[in-house]
C-alpha cells in the first residue's frame, strides 16, 4: 500500500487547530500512532500543510516502501517519526530540515521542521561573488596590510573588514596568519549563510555580513575581538567549546534561546540553531572552531504556540461544566506564559443557559454583574482580576470589556492609549521586560451572544504580528468552543433532571389513564359484542384451524350452517356449503389469511337448503372482507370479517347485461341495414348515372357530327334535357344518401378527423370549379379573398388540416348561396379565406353553442404542442333574401331549416348546416352566421390546424383525391378537379385495367366506358377469378404453363369491388399483396377499392391493401384523372416488370 493522505479523523477535525497549522510556513504533517499500517512504512498522513506537500521530505516518505534497504537515513528518519512515547527527545536532521516531534493525545504524533542549509568548509568560488568588475569596492590603503578577501560591492560591512585594524589583534597582521585561517576567512566572508569562526585560545571571532544582521545589537562590537575576555556571557558558549575541543567532533544545539535583540526600535526574544565544527591544524589539534547558526525564532514560536493550542483543545474538550472547563483551561495558559503572560477570564456566571434562551441575535449579556473565573500571572489587586465586573456603571476594566463586546471583536489596548490602560499593566513583566499591551476578546455562545471576555498580557519581547494575532483568535476561538459544549452539557443534564421528574409525574398519570383506557376497552368490546349478535350483515371471527370463535346468527343464517357446528367446535364447518365450482378459490383466500395477507374483498357462491331437505338447494352470492390479525412472531391469531349477499345484485347485473346485449345487437342490426340499403341503392344509381353519361357523350358526339348539317334537332334537345334531369335527381338522390349516412355515422361516433398538409386556397378553387356551371347558369360572380402570409401561401401547404372534411363544410355553405341567389336581382358571392394564432370569433357573427353530439364524439381532433397551433377562418357571404333573428336561431339543428317556406321553395332535407357544424366542432373550432332580410347572409367557420414548413402544391393533383370528395362530399355527386397548369395529361390508351365486380350491369357499363377511352378492359366476377387472371398476366411471376410470355394480358391498374360472392375484395386484395411481398409478383399493382358502402374508410382501405377508394356512384370524369395519377405513378414499375 502506497502512502497516501487519507480523510482527518473526526477527533482531530473537531479543534480548530488545523486552520492554524494550514497558514504555518514550516513543513508540518501529523500521524495516527494507533494506525498499524504507519509502522509498516505505509505512511498514512491524517493531516499535512501546504509547506510539507511542496518539500522533497514528503516525496521521500510516500515512496519509503520503494526505498531501497540501504537508504539507512531515511529508515532512520521513519524509526523516529512512529518511535513510542509520549515524547520525543532531541530534533533531527534530514534532508536539509530539523525536523521537531510532539504527541498530543498518546495518539496524535505532530512533525513540524525549520529548513537549514549546511556550510561548505571549502574555499567559495570567487567568480561566483563577483557582478561586475568595474563596480567593484576596490580602493586599499597602500601603507595598510589589508585581509587578501575575494572582491566585494561597497558595503558597511566591506568598510568594516577593510579597515579593521588586526595588527593591534592577537592574530596579528594578515601577513603572520597561517594559511589556514586565511582560507577560513574567505569561506566565513564568501558564505551566504550566516557563519563565523571563533580562532585560537581567546576566541578571536570573524564573521559574515548575514551574521552580523542577525545581531545587531553587538555587531560591529565583536568582530575580531576576543570572546573569552571581553565579553561576560560568553561562560556558557566556552563550554561548548572546549566540548568540541575534548570530543574533536560537532557539537549541533538546536532552537537555544538567544540574547535579547533589538530589532525595529524594542527588544526581541531570539532563539537559534548552532553547529559548532572543529578545525585541525597539521598536527590533529583544534586550532579553530568554525561555526553556523540558523536563527529559528519564528519556528520555536510557531511549535510552542501549537503546543499550547493542542493542550487547550485536548483539556478544554474533555470538560463537562464550566467550573472544570476554567480550572482547566487556567492551567494550559500557566504553562504557555511565553505567549499568554496574565490571563484573565470573565463570564456572566452560572445562569448562562438562562441567558442563552432570553437574549437573541448579536447581543451581549452586559446587564448586571460578571464573575472572575480565574487568572495567572497578574500582580495583586489588578483591576483585570477583580472578582466582580459591575457593568450597571461602566468603569475601568468592565469599560474595555464593553468596547470588545460591542464589536465582538478582540480589542488591543496599549498602554500608550492612556493613563487607565498603564495603570492596568502597571507591574506587568516578562524577563524583566515591562508589558505595554493587552487584548481583549470576546467569547460567545452558539446564538450569537456574549457572555464572557478572555484578557491576555501580551509577551513584551515577541511582536504582535499577524502570527501573534491568529494564534489569539484561534485560542478565543477554542476557548469559546469548549463552552458552547460546556453549556450545552450542563443544560442537557439540567434538562434530564426535569425530564425525569415530569416522566414520574406522568408516570402517575399515565397508570391512571392506563386504568381508565382498561376500563373503557371493557365498555367497547361489549357494545361490540351487542351489535355484532343483532347486526344485519354476517360477522364472524375464526381461529387459526378454522374453526368458529364467534359468529352473528345473520353469519350462520348466510353461510348456512347450524349453531350446532359453532358450539361442537367444528373445524372449518363453512366449507361444506360452498359451492364445488368456488372451493378451490375459498381454500386459496384462506391460506392468504393464514399467511398474514388480508382480504379487501372476496366473493364466492354458497348452497343453501330449504328446511325441506329434498329440495334443490338455492345459491347464494356472497361478499366477504376479512381482515388478518397475526402475533408478533408472523403467525395467524385470528380472522375476523364482515359477510353480505349480493344476490340482487348479481340478479340485476344479469338483466342490465340482457338489455344491453340486446340494444347493442339491435344497433348493429341497424348498421348492417343501413350498410345494406346504402349499397343497394348505390349500386343501381351508380349504373343510371354510368348509363346517363354514357348517352350523354353519345349526344355530344352526334350532335358534333351534324353541326355543320343542321341545327340540332328538337329530339336531341329533348334528350339532352332528359339525360341532364336523370343526371340531376341521381344527384339529389345521392346527396340524400350521404346526408342520411353521415348523421348515422355521428350517431355512432365513427365521424373521425384526419388532418393532412392541405392548401385551403386550393379548396376555395375546387368548391367554385364544382358550382360553376349552376353559377354561370344562375348569373353568379364570385369573389374570392385569399390572405397571403406566412401562415397562409397560394399554392403552398402550409397547414395540416382534413381537406375532405373542410370541403364537405364548403360545399353546404356555397351550395346554399347558389340555391339562394338563384332568384335574387343581385347575385353576388364572396368567399374570403385568413388565418391566425390565435381562435377568435368576427365581430357580428353569432356562433352556434358546442352541441353534446361533438363533445360525446370519439372522432376528436389530434392535440398538439400549444405553439403550433393555427386557426383557419372561412368566410361565405352572399346577397341572398338573408335571415330574421327567429330564423337564424333554428339554424344549425337536425332536420331544421330557417322557415318551412325554405323546403317549400328550395328543397333540401335540414342537414346540410348540421352536419356542418358538427364538422366544425369536430376540427377544435366554430360556425356562425350573421344575416339581415334582404341583405344577404356571412357564413363563418374556423377550423384548428397545425403549422407547417411550406410544402409546394402537386400540379399534377389536388389537395384531396377525387375518390375523397366523393366520399365526404353531401351536396355534389361530380367534382372535378380545378384548373392546373397546362401540362401534358397521360394517355390512358393501351392501359389495361382489371374490373372485379359481381353485378354484370355495372360492370359492362364501366367496361364500355373504360373502352370508350382506349383501354383495354377485362372483366371477372369474384375475387377467385381475378386472382386467376392475374396469373396469366405480365404481372405473374411465378410459374405458368398456360400461356406465353407474348399471349400475356398487360394490366396497368385493378377496379375491385368489396363485397363479392366466391372472394371478397379484401381477401382478394390480401393475397395481391402477399403475392407481392413473396416475390410472385414484378413489382407493386395499383388496386382501387369500388363499393357502394359509405361506411368503407380510406384508411381501412389503405390497411387492407388498395390504393385508393372510390364510391359509388361515381362519374367518369371522377374516375379517369384519379387513374392517370396512379398510372403516372407507377408507369416505370410496369415498364420494369414487362421486361423481366
Amino acid at each position: 500500500m502506497n502512502a497516501s493522505r487519507v480523510p482527518p479523523p473526526g477527533e482531530l477535525v473537531a479543534t480548530t487547530l488545523l486552520e492554524y497549522l494550514q497558514h504555518d510556513n514550516r513543513p508540518t504533517f501529523i500521524i495516527d500512532l494507533a494506525d498499524a499500517n504507519n509502522i509498516n512504512k505505509d505512511l498514512a498522513f491524517s493531516f499535512c500543510n501546504k509547506a510539507f506537500s511542496s518539500c522533497r521530505t514528503y516525496v521521500a516518505l510516500t515512496t519509503i516502501h520503494a526505498a531501497k534497504e540501504s537508504d539507512n537515513l531515511l529508515n532512520a528518519f521513519h524509526s523516529w517519526i512512529v518511535q513510542r512515547g509520549d515524547e520525543l527527545y532531541g530534533d533531527r536532521h534530514f534532508q536539509d530540515v530539523s525536523w521537531s516531534a510532539t504527541t498530543l493525545q498518546k495518539r496524535w504524533r505532530i512533525i513540524s521542521g525549520t529548513p537549514i542549509v549546511a556550510s561548505s568548509l571549502n574555499a567559495c568560488s570567487i567568480d561566483h561573488h563577483i557582478s561586475d568588475s568595474a563596480s567593484l569596492y576596490n580602493y586599499r590603503k597602500a601603507t595598510k596590510e589589508t585581509l587578501p578577501l575575494v572582491p566585494m560591492a561597497p558595503s558597511p560591512y566591506q568598510r568594516l573588514v577593510d579597515e579593521f585594524d588586526w595588527g593591534s589583534s592577537t592574530l596579528g597582521p594578515i601577513v603572520s596568519w597561517p594559511k589556514a585561517l586565511k582560507e577560513i576567512a574567505k569561506s566565513v566572508i564568501c558564505n551566504s549563510k550566516p557563519v563565523g569562526v571563533f580562532w585560537g585560545p581567546e576566541r578571536i571571532v570573524i564573521y559574515n555580513a548575514p551574521y552580523a544582521e542577525l545581531i545587531p545589537t553587538f555587531h560591529p562590537q565583536q568582530f575580531g575581538r576576543s570572546m573569552k575576555t571581553d565579553f561576560p556571557y560568553w561562560d556558557t558558549y566556552e563550554l561548548v567549546c572546549q566540548e568540541v575541543e575534548t570530543t574533536m567532533k560537532t557539537v549541533s544545539y538546536a532552537a537555544q534561546p538567544g540574547p535579547l535583540m533589538e530589532r525595529n526600535g524594542s527588544l526581541h526574544e531570539t532563539y537559534f540553531s548552532y553547529d559548532y565544527i572543529p578545525l585541525f591544524d597539521d598536527g590533529g589539534k583544534v586550532q579553530g572552531i568554525y561555526y553556523q547558526v540558523t536563527e529559528v525564532t519564528g519556528e520555536v514560536l510557531s511549535r510552542s504556540r501549537m503546543t499550547s493550542l493542542l493542550r487547550l483543545s485536548s483539556v478544554a474538550s474533555r470538560a463537562t461544566d464550566q467550573k472544570t472547563l476554567w480550572k482547566n483551561v487556567l492551567h494550559v495558559l500557566e504553562d504557555g506564559k511565553e505567549d499568554t503572560p496574565m490571563i484573565s477570564i470573565h463570564t456572566v456566571g452560572e445562569q448562562m443557559a438562562s441567558i442563552s434562551s432570553q437574549v437573541h441575535g448579536d447581543q451581549a449579556a452586559t446587564t448586571g454583574e460578571w464573575l472572575c473565573q480565574g487568572s495567572v500571572g497578574w500582580p495583586e489587586s489588578n483591576l483585570a482580576t477583580s472578582n466582580v465586573l459591575n457593568f450597571t456603571s461602566v468603569r475601568g476594566y468592565a469599560a474595555f470589556v464593553q468596547k470588545s463586546l460591542e464589536s465582538l471583536e478582540p480589542v488591543v489596548l496599549r498602554s500608550s492609549d492612556g493613563g487607565l490602560v498603564a495603570a492596568l499593566l502597571k507591574g506587568c513583566q516578562y524577563k524583566g521586560v515591562a508589558c505595554t499591551s493587552l487584548v481583549i476578546c470576546p467569547l460567545q455562545l452558539s446564538s450569537g451572544i456574549a457572555v464572557g471576555s478572555l484578557g491576555i498580557v501580551l509577551n513584551p519581547v515577541r511582536p504582535y504580528d499577524d502570527d501573534y494575532k491568529h494564534f489569539v483568535r484561534v485560542m478565543a476561538r477554542q476557548i469559546e468552543d469548549a463552552l458552547k459544549l460546556a453549556v450545552f452539557l450542563e443544560a442537557q443534564e439540567e434538562l434530564l433532571k426535569q425530564t425525569i421528574l415530569q416522566a414520574q409525574v406522568e408516570q402517575h398519570s399515565l397508570s391512571r389513564q392506563l386504568e381508565r383506557s382498561i376500563q373503557k376497552a371493557r365498555e367497547s368490546d361489549l357494545r361490540f359484542f351487542n351489535f355484532a349478535k343483532q347486526a344485519p350483515v354476517g360477522i364472524y371471527v375464526l381461529n387459526p384451524d378454522g374453526s368458529i370463535q364467534f359468529a352473528n346468527d345473520a353469519w350462520l343464517k348466510l353461510i348456512g350452517i347450524s349453531k350446532e357446528a359453532v358450539e361442537n367446535n367444528s373445524l372449518k364447518p363453512w366449507l361444506a356449503t360452498v359451492h364445488p365450482d368456488d372451493l378451490q378459490n375459498v381454500h386459496q383466500q384462506w391460506q392468504s389469511l393464514k399467511e398474514g395477507i388480508s382480504s379487501a374483498l372476496h366473493e364466492w357462491r354458497v348452497l343453501r337448503r330449504s328446511e325441506s331437505n329434498n329440495s334443490q338447494p338455492d345459491v347464494a352470492y356472497l361478499r366477504s372482507a376479512a381482515y388478518a390479525e397475526v402475533n408478533g412472531d408472523g403467525s395467524l391469531k385470528a380472522v375476523t370479517g364482515i359477510t353480505i349477499d349480493y344476490s340482487i345484485e348479481v340478479a340485476h347485473l344479469r338483466e342490465t347485461n340482457a338489455k344491453m346485449e340486446a340494444a347493442l345487437e339491435a344497433k348493429r342490426a341497424q348498421e348492417n341495414f343501413m350498410d345494406m340499403v346504402s349499397h343497394e341503392m348505390r349500386n343501381p344509381l351508380h349504373a343510371i348515372i354510368q348509363c346517363a353519361e354514357e348517352a350523354e357523350d353519345l349526344l355530344n358526339q352526334l350532335q358534333k357530327a351534324h353541326k355543320a348539317a343542321s341545327a340540332p334537332s328538337i329530339i336531341t334537345q329533348k334528350c339532352s334535357a332528359a339525360i341532364d334531369t336523370i343526371l340531376y335527381c341521381g344527384g339529389h338522390q345521392k346527396q340524400l344518401i350521404d346526408d342520411v349516412l353521415t348523421m348515422s355515422k355521428l350517431d355512432s361516433n365513427l365521424l373521425t378527423i384526419c388532418p393532412v398538409p392541405a392548401c385551403p386556397g386550393s379548396l376555395i378553387r375546387q368548391v367554385l370549379k364544382m358550382f360553376e356551371s349552376s353559377m354561370r347558369a344562375s348569373g353568379i360572380e364570385s369573389f374570392v379573398q385569399l390572405e397571403n402570409s406566412h401562415l397562409l401561401m397560394d399554392t403552398q401547404k402550409t397547414v395540416s388540416i382534413d381537406p375532405g372534411r373542410t370541403l364537405q363544410i364548403l360545399i353546404n355553405l356555397v351550395g346554399n348561396a347558389v340555391k339562394f341567389l338563384a332568384d335574387r336581382e343581385k347575385k353576388e358571392l364572396h368567399i374570403s379565406l385568413a388565418a391566425s394564432v390565435t381562435q377568435s370569433k368576427l365581430p357580428g357573427i353569432k356562433y352556434a353553442p358546442s352541441s353534446p353530439e361533438s363533445n360525446n364524439s370519439v372522432g376528436t381532433f389530434p392535440e398538439f404542442p400549444k405553439e403550433e397551433e393555427v386557426y383557419v377562418h372561412f368566410s361565405v357571404k352572399d346577397t341572398g333574401p338573408g335571415l330574421s333573428e327567429e330564423q337564424m336561431d333554428a339554424l344549425f339543428t337536425r332536420f331544421r331549416q330557417s322557415s318551412p317556406r325554405t323546403h317549400a321553395q328550395y328543397g333540401g332535407s335540414g342537414l346540410g348546416l348540421f352536419i356542418s357544424r358538427q364538422l366544425t366542432e369536430l376540427h377544435g373550432g366554430h360556425i356562425g352566421v350573421a344575416s339581415k332580410l334582404d341583405h344577404g347572409s356571412t357564413f363563418s367557420f374556423s377550423l384548428k390546424g397545425r403549422k407547417l414548413a411550406p410544402v409546394a402544391t402537386d400540379p399534377n393533383l389536388n389537395n384531396l383525391t377525387p375518390s375523397q370528395t366523393l366520399q365526404m362530399s353531401n351536396s355534389e355527386t361530380k367534382a372535378p378537379p380545378e384548373t392546373q397548369p397546362e401540362r401534358p395529361e397521360v394517355s390512358l390508351v393501351g392501359h389495361g385495367v382489371l374490373i372485379v365486380e359481381d353485378n354484370i350491369i355495372n360492370q359492362q357499363l364501366l367496361a364500355r366506358q373504360l373502352r370508350k377511352h382506349g383501354m383495354e378492359v377485362t372483366c371477372a366476377n369474384h375475387g377467385e377469378e381475378a386472382l386467376s387472371i392475374l396469373k396469366s398476366s405480365t404481372w405473374w411471376n411465378g410459374t405458368s404453363d398456360d400461356h406465353s410470355h407474348e399471349s400475356r394480358r398487360q394490366y396497368s391498374i385493378i377496379l375491385c369491388d368489396l363485397e363479392m360472392p366466391v372472394m371478397d375484395g379484401k381477401t382478394c386484395v390480401r393475397h395481391i399483396r402477399e403475392w407481392q411481398k413473396a416475390g410472385l409478383l414484378h413489382t407493386h399493382i395499383p388496386v382501387f377499392a369500388v363499393t357502394g358502402n359509405a361506411r368503407a374508410f380510406l384508411q381501412n382501405a389503405l390497411e387492407w391493401g388498395f390504393n385508393d377508394v372510390v364510391t359509388k356512384p361515381f362519374g367518369m370524369k371522377t374516375l379517369l384523372p384519379l387513374m392517370q395519377s396512379y398510372i403516372e405513378t407507377d408507369r416505370t414499375e410496369i415498364h420494369e416488370g414487362n421486361d423481366v
